[in-house]
This record gives C-alpha cells, structure tokens and sequence, in this order.
C-alpha cells in the first residue's frame, strides 16, 4: 500500500452545505498551480442535518449527502488524483453527534445498553457509582428534578406504527425492550388481542446476551428485530 509524500504545502477546505464536494471539485486547477500537495479537507463524513463543520457525525459508514454525497465525492477524489494532489481528511473516532436518532449507534447504545452491538466503540462506564446506575446511560436533559418532569407530564410514551419511544421536550429516546412488555400487556387490558399478548411475552423472554456471549447477542438482536417488524405490521 502506498502512501502520500511529505506534504508541502496544505491548503484547507472547509465544506458545508452550500460548499461541498462539487466546488471543491472546482477549486483544484487553481490550487494546482499554486503549488499546494495536499488538500485538507474538512470532515465530511455524514453529519447532523444542516451543519456547518462536520464534526457532528451521525453516520461513520458514508459520506455527507448534504456535501453531494457518494456520486460528487468520487469525481471529486478523481480529479484530485489527476492533479497530482493528495487529501488530508479530519477523522476523529469521537466526532460524533447524540443529539438525534439519526446516530443509529448511539440510539443503539440507549435501547440496549452494553448488550448494544456497537458497544465496543464507546468509551462508557457501565459500573456506575451507585447500584441503580449499573447499565445505565446517564443523560442530563430534564429542565428540573425527575418526580416534577413526570408530574408535569413533559415525560410521555408514543408510538409511531409498531416503534415506541420515550418523548421529553422536543428530544425522542428509544424505550428499552424489557420496558416494552408492561406497556403491551397494558394495551392488551384495554383492547384485548392474542397476539398482544405474544408478542409481550416474547420480549420478556429475550436472550439478556452478555458482552462475551457473541451467540446469545446474535439471537438477542435477531428475535428483537422479528418482533419488531410483528409489531409494525400489528399496528399498520
């Protein structure tokens, strides 16, 4: 595998959603003849919508469709190698968004706790300091004490098709699978159906699958999978 000269000369873009790979694309004749060797690019792995820099990362498996996405990224890759240039790219593993549920690891990590299956690329303390914080993900977003935020009645399950979340404020957070059970068998009482009733059952029986039991997670993760497409179709 080769690998790039000493650099020269650097010159940094910093893409956005009204600069992306495409006016990059652009700037490299230019650059070219100015005598640059590489170009630093800005992050441009997929980001939170509308961001400006990039290094709130949502999505570590594709580039940002915000930048032109895969189509413009290749030419521009391209023609960076016609030009004789090289890239510079700012990759940080920990430039990452959790503001939203389009970080499909983290919203992971919060429905399953250490038995997520990317759970080995966060850095998180499951022991905690007291018994009631073990496997657990703290996160500081009330506006006040937990009891008054209930009572209050900002803290509120919904369900979207066969999907359940917990809604605080303008923030969605995955209801955990061994919370789901109770919430259908209280559908259950009050509209009574087999298959209600199943399907509860079914995720109290969940494999719990442990960090060294690779087989137990697999079966975890694919019985949680079915029965949530049974319950999107249930509730379609």
């Amino acid at each position: 595998m080769s690998s790039s000269p000493p650099a020269v000369a650097t010159y940094r873009l910093q893409l956005r959603p009204d600069f992306g790979f495409s006016d990059a694309t652009a700037l490299l004749d230019y650059l070219a003849e100015l005598g640059v060797s590489h170009v630093f690019l800005s992050p441009y792995l997929q980001a939170a919508p509308g961001s400006t820099h990039g290094y709130d990362v949502v999505d570590h498996s594709s580039v940002n469709q915000e930048l032109g996405g895969r189509a413009a990224h290749a030419a521009m890759c391209a023609e960076i190698r016609k030009h004789g240039l090289y890239q510079m790219i700012d990759v940080v593993p920990n430039h990452m968004s959790i503001a939203a549920r389009q970080n499909r690891w983290w919203w992971d990590i919060l429905e399953n706790g250490r038995v997520s299956v990317f759970a080995r690329f966060f850095d998180v303390d499951w022991r905690g300091p007291y018994d009631w914080q073990k496997d657990k993900v703290l996160l500081p977003i009330l506006r006040d004490h937990y009891g008054r935020v209930l009572e209050s009645r900002e803290i509120r399950l919904v369900r979207h098709d066969g999907d359940f979340y917990v809604r605080v404020a303008a923030r969605e957070l995955p209801l955990a699978p061994v919370s789901l059970p109770a919430v259908l068998r209280h559908a259950l009482g009050l509209s009574p159906h087999d298959e209600l009733g199943f399907l509860a059952d079914a995720l109290a029986d969940l494999p719990p699958g442990t960090a060294g039991d690779a087989e137990g997670l697999e079966r975890r993760h694919r019985d949680k999978k079915v029965i949530g497409r049974r319950l999107r179709d249930l509730f379609s």
